[in-house]
């Protein structure tokens, strides 16, 4: 089991999927057949994580619906800090291009 914890949770990966703990319950943040992980969680209870998007890994903030990242770009590794700024590592395939 991998996991993040801040002052408002703890998140963790089991299985293929996120979960969250808000200090009282538990809450599933994604359902799917593709593999979620690398989970992030600041001090406010927000959460970040990277998930294969069918395609391209992509980076997806809390509720799951929520994209962020380049499309047509893997995206790895999200950080996110207490004013809900993410950073993460991208990579395109096409051109071999590290950004950040």
């Amino acid at each position: 089991m991998q996991g993040s914890s801040g002052l408002a949770g703890h998140c963790w990966r089991l299985g293929h999927e996120i979960f969250f703990h808000d200090g009282e319950k538990h809450h599933q943040l994604t359902d799917n057949s593709y593999y979620d992980g690398n989970a992030q969680i600041n001090e406010n209870g927000q959460v970040v994580w990277m998930g294969w998007g069918g395609s391209d890994w992509e980076i997806s903030f809390m509720t799951g619906d929520t994209q962020i990242g380049q499309p047509w770009v893997s995206n790895f590794y999200p950080q996110i800090n207490s004013d809900s700024q993410v950073i993460w590592q991208g990579n395109d395939a096409m051109t071999g291009n590290l950004s950040l």
